[in-house]
């Protein structure tokens, strides 16, 4: 297929039946198309008739037919026969074969033949030569006869037409011809059978993107489509405007689509030639984005005349009022308004909008600021609040817009790196680090102060080098110089400063520290914290406590669960995330559950990418620990799916963490292999140790279920380091049991009690019925180790299996269990070691956890029970 034909075929998806009807026309094919030899094709500008219109031809032509193509041009709708004149020049060949009468008619009609005195032929005689012509052509070859354009045949030529339409030899002839949808030439009154194109389905159209415009970012493919509304030519045209940025979605799409020449013709064509009133009330409707009739009305003033333009504009089919709101036929008609207007006309009617929209700022303002030609710090600082606003309530693409145009509007350099700084940082909230960077470099630009806005900037930074980039030592060099420079300017945390205030600062430290997986990092940012807890707001001290020792911070659970419980629904968006990072440390994911599960279904256009990643990510960890492994797995994938994820990598590999330490837990590993190598490679050299840590953690907890206690231990020190759990190191106090049980097991009793006593200094037991669980079976483990009373050993064991809601940690009850069991055959009588590693079994072979289960069936086995592995379906 030749690169035309190829092209064509791409512009036919989702034209099925379009085809199906028009291939009828050429075969003939009984009760699928027109009756008759004659078809119209009736459809908007730019819906794909054309298109539709070679394919027929090329489908004719294979089969034998001979094509004849005439197309109406609007600069010629005035010449007499013109169109005919394309007709007669395509079938030269057989005018020999016309009479002399004829041949002569035809040659005055067109022109060729001057006879001075006679008049011009009769309408008629022409329409019968042409048939005579059409007929002799026929007679060598089936004949089909294409008429595009119809709206500008001139009058006469489609007279012709439309006489010899009706009258060509069925069996030989077939004429097909396309034109706009308001009928008015003598080809409409002809009354053809008729099929209407219909825009292209909301499918076909993103297929069509997705095949011309590949490069093109999910979002910006809806948002592109949706402008198109259906139109194969403006979805092929529009992308071209983009910038490569705009095309990944990492810049903000301009507010109008910007039209090429060639939608530029296709539509600004229904605009030209209407009245100046009329223009200016069509300008106020395209303005308006909500399409209020009553405000429109109020802004035009003098020019509504009793709501006569706006009727024009109707009859003119350019728009459509329902009810109280004004749609424009096609979204392009709007664009096409706008970008014809002198800028002197925008701002004017921004200005008369504004007048009439003061009981709703959020659209005031945005009015106010198009009218605006020059810097206006009133309508700026409006326009920050209005942003504010947007961002408490998940617009943040809206709120990043409104500061990117208030800094456009701020008077002084520093008001204006302000706004940028803060822009940037919500940028790299929504994906669009192309324009994060570039704001931060305005911002640079645009103050003259080195140490104005500095903290802004650097959090901004800070936190795409985290997000973006996974550079953690970057990040939190930016983010600690942030602290400092807050600090110098006397901030106080959670109060609004200049930009991005401190409170987005010291959240974007917890962040840094907690990837991190460091306790160096975490030494230096405690002793920041310690100046300045008084100071700071109720959600950042709820993080801190979470990070810190149990014993001085013993309420924090309840504490978070009630702060939780409080949130309405624009602050819960914004903060769940956040409180979420407390909940994970403290094993309270149960809290946030349901609002992180409401937060994936509330995945608006513009809320921030981040929230979203942030919400699967706890909900991975909480599906993983409370036993709902396919639960967790699917929602890696739902991760890895989200068409802005490949912008934030970190989230992307600790949810393969995730997927790693279940298939751990199962002992699958092939798949701890692979992840182990994706996850190494990407944050091995950047330090992050929150991954590569649990590389460490699925490596043991493999070697743990298959009876490798040294490899368990040796990964299990390398996880969470020689000197034991980090309370402040992400899940290091949940590997507690880990060590103690392959220390025990490979006769390092020192080490165990070690471990143990570090667990207890922690806080283990108040933190989470899950630590309770593991510490109470780190005491019994440690117990049998240095030859402890068994009743003592049996006293831990009892503890830890009858901790209050240890049945929601299902893989670490079951191997206290299993353990339990184990002692209980030993130093007490095998039956009495039988319901604790049944339990275990069940346990285990409900998780999938083959390799565990294995154990327990070999410890059933001993205690004199007959158990036999379950055969593979």
């Amino acid at each position: 297929m030749d690169d035309e034909r190829q092209g064509r075929a791409a512009v036919l998806i989702g034209r099925e039946k379009d085809l199906e009807i028009l291939h009828s026309l050429i075969e003939r094919t009984e009760g699928t198309g027109p009756q008759g030899p004659v078809l119209m094709l009736r459809g908007d500008a730019g819906v794909g008739k054309t298109a539709l219109l070679k394919a027929t031809a090329d489908r004719a032509a294979e089969a034998g037919f001979r094509v004849l193509w005439v197309s109406g041009a609007e600069d010629e709708v005035d010449l007499e026969f013109a169109a005919l004149q394309q007709l007669s020049w395509f079938l030269r060949d057989r005018l020999d074969g016309l009479d002399a009468y004829e041949r002569d008619v035809l040659g005055r009609a067109l022109g060729r033949i001057e006879r001075a005195g006679q008049f011009a032929p009769a309408r008629l005689a022409v329409s019968a030569a042409a048939l005579s012509l059409v007929d002799a052509a026929v007679e060598s070859a089936p004949l089909l006869l294409v008429i595009d354009d119809a709206q500008w045949i001139d009058p006469a030529s489609a007279e012709v037409f439309g006489f010899v339409a009706r009258r060509v030899a069925p069996e030989r002839g077939r004429v097909l011809i396309a034109g706009r949808g308001e009928p008015g030439s003598a080809l409409d009154r002809a009354r053809f059978p008729e099929w209407e194109v219909e825009p292209l389905s909301e499918p076909a159209a993103e297929e069509l993107l997705a095949l011309r415009h590949p490069d093109l970012a999910p979002a910006v493919r809806r948002a592109v489509a949706a402008d198109a509304a259906g139109c194969p030519l403006a979805l092929i045209d529009l992308p071209a405007a983009l910038s490569p940025g705009q095309r990944r979605g990492h810049e903000a799409l301009p507010s109008t689509p910007a039209l090429n020449r060639r939608l530029r013709q296709l539509y600004a064509e229904d605009v030209a030639g209407l009245a100046p009133h009329v223009a200016d009330v069509l300008l106020l409707a395209a303005l308006e984005q909500c399409g209020d009739l009553g405000v429109i009305e109020a802004a035009a003033g003098d020019r509504w005349e009793g709501g006569t333009a706006l009727a024009a504009a109707e009859v003119a089919n350019l728009i459509r009022v329902q009810g109280r709101r004004v749609v424009f036929r096609h979204p392009l008609i709007r664009s096409s308004v706008v970008q014809r207007a002198t800028p002197l006309a925008r701002r004017a009617a921004h200005r008369a909008l504004a007048e009439h929209l003061s009981e709703q700022p959020d659209r005031q303002v945005w009015h106010r600021a198009d009218a605006r030609a020059e810097p206006d710090e009133q309508v700026a600082l409006a326009l920050e609040t209005a942003a504010r606003r947007a961002a408490t309530g998940d617009d943040a693409a809206g709120a990043l817009a409104a500061l990117v145009r208030a800094a456009e509007l701020s008077p002084g350099p520093d008001d204006r790196a302000r706004r940028l700084t803060e822009a940037a940082y919500i940028a790299g909230h929504v994906a669009r680090f192309d324009e994060a960077e570039r704001l931060l470099e305005e911002a640079q630009r645009s103050t003259g102060a080195p140490g104005v806005a500095a903290q802004s900037a650097r959090t901004a930074t800070a936190y795409l080098q985290l997000h973006h980039e996974g550079d953690i030592d970057a990040a939190h060099r930016l983010a600690l110089q942030a602290l400092r420079d807050g600090f110098r300017g006397g901030a106080r945390g959670g109060a609004g400063i200049a930009g991005v205030d401190l409170s987005e600062t010291l959240y974007t430290m917890f962040s840094i520290c907690f990837c991190a997986g460091r306790r160096e990092l975490w030494d230096e940012f405690d002793a920041i914290l310690l100046p300045i807890a008084s100071r700071m707001s109720e959600d950042l001290l709820l993080i801190r406590d979470a990070f810190h020792s149990w014993e001085e911070e013993p309420d924090v659970r309840e504490r978070l669960t009630r702060r939780i419980e409080s949130l309405s629904g624009t602050d819960e968006v914004r903060l769940v995330p956040r409180l979420g990072l407390a909940a994970a440390q403290i094993d309270a994911l149960d809290v946030c559950r349901p609002r992180l599960r409401r937060m994936l279904d509330h995945e608006r256009t513009g809320s921030a990418v981040v929230s979203r990643l942030s919400a699967l990510t706890l909900l991975a960890v909480d599906a993983r620990l409370s036993g709902r492994w396919d639960d967790g797995d699917d929602l890696a994938r739902r991760a890895a799916e989200m068409p802005d994820a490949a912008g934030y990598p970190l989230f992307g590999h600790y949810l393969r963490c995730q997927s790693m330490l279940i298939a751990a837990g199962r002992g699958d590993h092939e798949t701890v292999d692979r992840l182990a190598k994706e996850i190494t490679a990407w944050a091995a050299p950047r330090r992050i140790g929150l991954c590569t840590g649990a590389v460490f953690q699925a490596r043991a907890l493999l070697a743990l279920g298959e009876g490798d206690y040294e490899q368990a231990y040796s990964l299990g020190v390398q996880a969470v380091g020689p000197s034991g759990p980090d309370h402040r190191v992400h899940d290091a106090a949940g590997m507690v049991m880990d060590l103690v049980e392959a220390a025990v097991r490979t006769g390092r009793t020192r080490q165990a009690r070690a471990h143990a006593e570090a667990a207890r200094r922690i806080g283990s037991p108040a933190i989470s019925s899950r630590l309770s669980l593991l510490f109470h079976a780190c005491e019994a483990l440690v117990a049998v180790a240095e030859d402890r009373p068994a009743d003592d050993v049996e006293a831990s064991f009892s503890a830890a299996a009858t901790v209050a809601d240890a049945h929601r940690w299902p893989l670490d009850l079951a191997r206290v269990q299993l353990c339990f069991g184990e002692w209980l055959r030993r130093a007490r009588t095998p039956v009495s070691a039988r319901p604790q590693l049944s339990a275990a079994l069940a346990a285990f072979e409900t998780l999938g956890a083959e390799s565990w289960a294995a154990r327990a069936r070999n410890e059933l086995r001993a205690s004199g029970v007959a158990v036999n592995r379950p055969q593979d379906p």
